[in-house]
């Protein structure tokens, strides 16, 4: 997996992600389609993180085999995430079909509070431990099983096989993030002053 995820590779993985901000993005200007732009986006955003999450959980696996040949604590950390997200692929699939194609009619007066229940309270718990799992914990748990081996030799390839991979992961997805962020604000900048 090492010579698969070069440098630009893993920037590949972030596609979907990127055109679910594109199509919300330039979707706006039409007002008709919003809603429907936005179900798109939101699956690609859904797949996308699906996707990346996947791919660590690929590479944890693939070291706890190459150090335990069985299922070590690292493993089962990297798939909370994968089952999290192929779940909520499923809701927001069925939020889609479900939820009507016509806005509900608009209310005038204040904003209404928001009660957050506990389906949307376990939500926001588990994206919440997906990425501190993504981004700290996953490669926290490989490097520290790497640093355990008494053999340097071991040692480095282990860590050139799997940490530097999941690390050039955890990277792109920060640039990625940061970047799009970036290009968000300075695109609607731009929009609102024209």
């Amino acid at each position: 997996m090492r010579r698969v995820l070069t440098d630009w590779r893993v920037y590949l993985l972030f596609i979907p992600g990127i055109l679910g901000i594109v199509i919300l993005e330039f979707s706006l200007f039409d007002a008709g389609n919003h809603r429907q732009s936005f179900s798109i986006a939101n699956m690609l955003w859904v797949i996308n993180l699906l996707l990346i999450v996947t791919v660590q959980a690929y590479l944890t696996t693939s070291f706890d085999k190459a150090t335990l040949n069985k299922i070590g604590l690292p493993t089962l950390n990297a798939f909370l995430p994968v089952f999290y997200f192929a779940l909520y692929f499923l809701f927001v699939i069925s939020k889609a079909v479900t939820t009507p194609a016509s806005p509900a009619a608009a209310t005038l007066g204040p904003v209404r509070s928001v009660n957050l229940g506990l389906f949307n309270t376990v939500i926001f718990i588990l994206l919440l431990y997906s990425a501190i799992s993504f981004l700290f914990l996953n490669n926290w748990l490989v490097k520290r099983r790497i640093l355990r081996n008494q053999d340097s030799v071991v040692r480095m390839e282990l860590a050139k096989n799997y940490l530097v991979p999941m690390k050039r992961l955890v990277k792109a997805a920060v640039v990625v993030v940061v970047g799009t962020f970036l290009f968000w604000v300075f695109f609607d900048i731009i929009r609102l002053t024209i």
